[in-house]
């Protein structure tokens, strides 16, 4: 199926929140997010559009490294993600503090908005316990969906060191918007040309 672009629930909406427009993606590890992330940073700058990505479990992949690094194994690749360990410490920030990971992403991008009002914020890795928090910040929420066997090949390839996968992701009538990634980078690029000339008009 090539990759599509559809509209879910209420459509695509824009938000506008300090003159900054916001999109963040979710979907199971695997389904393409940060790529369609990176092509939606190239389309908006097509435009003439800064557009940023701000990642809400940052201090999530920090937190990885430095485990890794006392345990005597350090990274060779900050990319690589150990799925099982980033859901344990995600569940431990928010056992001890629901807002630890939203408190800190609000910030960053309140931030971002005093230095850059004008840039598009793109949030690649939108959990569904975040979901509330990020409305309440004018993000737009697009699903992104793959078929599970192309999940599971794009992981090894990109060598994930284990998969912490959700269970299902945002139901269709929660996003404002669904991408189906399951063709090629340049079907990719068309959905993400898409998108940004949606939530542009």
């Amino acid at each position: 199926m090539l990759a599509s672009l559809i509209g879910c629930g209420r459509g695509v909406a824009m938000h506008f929140v300090e003159f900054m427009m916001r999109i963040a993606l979710h979907g199971i590890p695997g389904s393409g997010k940060s790529t369609l992330a990176r092509l939606l940073v190239e389309e908006f700058g097509r435009i003439g559009r800064q557009a940023v990505v701000v990642r809400l479990a940052e201090p999530l992949y920090q937190l990885q490294s430095l485990v890794y690094r006392l345990a005597g194994s350090p990274l060779p690749d900050p990319a690589v993600q150990d799925g099982l360990l980033l859901a344990d410490l995600a569940g431990h920030l928010r056992r001890i503090n629901p807002d630890a990971l939203t408190a800190d992403f609000r910030q960053r991008v309140e931030q971002l908005a005093d230095t850059a009002p004008e840039a598009v914020v793109v949030c690649d890795d939108l959990r569904v316990p975040d979901i509330d928090c990020l409305r309440d910040l004018g993000f737009t929420l697009v699903r992104v969906d793959a078929d599970p066997e192309l999940r599971r090949a794009r992981r090894a390839q990109r060598g994930d060191l284990t998969c912490g996968e959700e269970s299902g992701g945002i139901p269709a009538g929660c996003a404002d918007a669904e991408v189906r990634n399951d063709g090629s980078l340049a079907e990719l690029r068309a959905a993400a040309q898409a998108l940004v000339g949606r939530v542009t008009a």
